[in-house]
Order: structure tokens, then sequence, then C-alpha cells
């Protein structure tokens, strides 16, 4: 590798997935210690080799030797990393807050919230209001996960309510008038893949996702997998793990959920959510 980069000073790679057949882009190269001085401070004139991935690496750090105990005097560990950072680095601005609507972080704080994130893939957005589909099937592994874990919390059903995070304007819609009252959103509808307003809309859903009491997320989503991890408590995520080939083949279709039991006392490891497709 050193010699490589001596040559070249940059080499294109492909980053496995861990958990599925599939690669990232990523790219090894020198770091250009004059772009951060602090880097250069803390190194002197050590090479230092700058990895580029869209891939999480960050849970690679607690397998370090000289770094692991490190991030542990600090009160990190794989499992809290991800929230305690993203947390520290990223609140909701007041002008963010402003775009809810009135009752949303009311709804929050006097009910048990179960946020629920389904990706239906950019196929679904591309194919426009106009698409048929079959939403009672598409729903089914998410909203039954959801119901499980209602049940299992053995409280008055008049407590709990459900916050739907999706990709889909014709999906939400369908969601609220299928659950009524039972459901709520924070963002304003999204009607296209790019239009002003998006990134506000994704923000507050990512936030809004992130402070729910329980998320039921969506396996290929990074999306999802960062907002549920900065719940941070260690007991409040469950995946619903999707097929990978209708996804790969970028299909104007739903992408399938598959279904799940889903218990209060068994919520998936964060640390297993961090490394899951291509991590966080």
């Amino acid at each position: 590798m050193s010699k490589d980069l001596d040559s070249l000073d940059k080499l294109d790679c492909l980053w496995d997935s861990e958990d599925r057949d599939f690669q990232a882009p990523c790219t090894f190269s020198k770091w250009d210690q004059s772009v951060e001085p602090d880097f250069a401070e803390a190194f002197g004139d050590q090479e230092l080799v700058q990895i580029t991935a869209r891939s999480g690496l960050l849970h690679w750090l607690f397998d370090h030797p000289k770094y692991a105990s490190y991030l542990l005097t600090l009160g990190l560990t794989a499992d809290n990393a991800y929230g305690c950072l993203s947390n520290y680095l990223f609140q909701a601005t007041p002008a963010l807050q402003k775009q809810l609507p009135g009752d949303v972080l009311e709804t929050l704080s006097i009910n048990t919230v179960i946020g629920i994130q389904i990706r239906l893939g950019d196929g679904v957005i591309k194919a426009g209001m106009e698409a048929n589909y079959d939403w009672d099937s598409v729903a089914a592994p998410w909203f039954q996960c959801a119901q499980d874990l209602e049940t299992s919390l053995n409280i008055s059903m008049h407590l709990v309510r459900w916050l739907l995070v999706t990709d889909s304007s014709q999906f939400k819609a369908w969601a609220k008038g299928k659950l009524g009252g039972k459901l709520f959103s924070g963002s304003h509808e999204r009607v296209a893949l790019f239009h002003e307003g998006v990134l506000q809309s994704a923000a507050i859903d990512n936030w809004l996702l992130g402070l729910a009491d329980f998320q039921v997320i969506s396996d290929l989503s990074q999306f999802g997998r960062s907002a549920a991890l900065r719940a941070n408590t260690n007991s409040s995520v469950f995946t619903v793990q999707q097929d990978w080939d209708l996804w790969s083949k970028g299909e104007m279709t739903p992408i399938q959920g598959i279904e799940r039991t889903c218990h209060v006392h068994h919520p998936d490891r964060p640390l297993g959510v961090m490394r899951a497709w291509v991590g966080v």
C-alpha cells in the first residue's frame, strides 16, 4: 500500500459491505497536512493516509489498539459513539422547528411514540403520484412490527402514537387515511425528489425520528439508521430487512420489506445497526 501511494498519491478501491453482496466506492490518498494544521501539529512529519468511502468506519476505531482505550475514557463505546457525537454536533435550529405543525412536539412529549421509517426507494419517487401500488402489502412488515412492539409494551393503545417518516408522499397520504389519528408526521409533504425545502423536510424527519421512544427502520437506509442511533437508548431500534435484489435493480416499485417479530425486550443491538449494509 505505501509503495503504491508513493507512486500514485491516490488509489481508487471498492469497500465490501459487511452483510451484503455490495461494494461502495472508496479512495486511499495521502493526507495533505497543509489543509489541516491541527493534524500536522498532532502527527508531525508522519505520513497519514486518508480514507474516503461511502461506508461507515466509526466502529472500527473501537478495534484499534491505540484509540479504543482512549475513547473509553471519554465514555464512548461502539454502541453509543454515533449517537453521542451526532447529538453533540447537530440540533434542530429554532428556524427549523418553526416549520413543525404546532402539536408535534407536544405529541412526542405526552405519548409513547413509535417512529416508523419506510424507505420505498428512488424508483417510487420518480414514478410519481400516478403510480398504483398495493400499499397494504408494502406497509405490512413495518406496521406489523410496530403493532407487535406496541402490544408488548402492555400499555393503553390510546397512549401510543405512530410517527411516520417516508420518502413517498403518496404512501404517506394513504397511511394517514388508513390509520387516522393514530398516525402523525412532522415534515411537509414531498412530491418530488428535488424541490425547495426538501432538505429542511429531511432534517425535520431525521430529528423527530431520533426523538421517538422506539424506531422501526428500513434496512437499506442510512437516513433511518442514523436517526435511530441518535436516540442512544440501546433498546429502541427494530430493523425491517428489505429485498436486496429488488433494490439493486433500481426498478420503479417499492423496496419490499421482510416480516419479522418485534418485542420491547428484543431490540436490535446498536453496534449491529451501525455496521449493517454500508454502515454509518
